[in-house]
């Protein structure tokens, strides 16, 4: 099995206006880490950054402004892509991973297409693979009372530590919290 552990930091939430300003990932083949990987790139548009998103990331207009465009990075993420994913091979596909995957997926499947790409499907399934609700399942099961199910919240909880919203320490964290939990588990349904 093929999972790709992967966070973004971007410059808002939504999906088809915001941009993905960072992407960092971990490989992960047959359960074996074989990659890590990192890309800073410039918004599509930087009009668009929301402030929220700079006081949530704390990365500056004139820092992502910096960054290399995005045809740029799609080509160096398309090469790392390659390297695992026969694209022609319709079984040959990552299963994405993380925490609250699904915003990930999705800036991710926009801004391919904001590059004016196609075939996001020849290296992603669609099925995800995220640990936000096993989170609830966990805090219900093992009575934690957690208020809130952030990614910091259950790294304090589990004593990991996280350097919050930077995309490759929240990706790390993210699979560590997962072994964490993997742990807990009953030794007859460990996966």
């Amino acid at each position: 099995m093929k999972i790709m552990w992967l966070d973004t930091e971007t410059t808002g939430t939504k999906p088809w206006i915001h941009d993905i300003i960072q992407m960092a990932g971990i490989v992960e083949i047959d359960g074996r880490e074989v990659e890590q990987f990192e890309f800073k790139c410039q918004p599509h548009d930087l009009g668009t950054v929301e402030e929220g998103a700079i006081k949530t990331h704390g990365i500056s207009i004139e820092e992502m402004a910096d960054y290399p465009k995005p045809s740029k990075v799609w080509n160096q993420f398309c090469r790392l892509l390659d390297s695992h994913i026969d694209k022609y091979n319709k079984e040959d596909k990552f299963i994405m991973a993380g925490y609250n995957v699904g915003f990930d997926f999705d800036m991710l499947q926009n801004w391919w297409r904001k590059c004016e790409q196609s075939y996001f499907g020849s290296y992603f399934q669609y099925k995800q693979f995220d640990l936000y609700p096993l989170v609830f399942l966990f805090d219900h099961k093992y009575k934690w009372g957690m208020s809130r199910h952030t990614l910091v919240d259950i790294c304090d909880l589990l004593n990991i530590g996280i350097d919050a919203h930077d995309a490759l320490a929240d990706i790390r964290a993210t699979k560590d919290v997962y072994e964490r939990l993997c742990d807990m588990l009953p030794k007859e349904i460990q996966l």
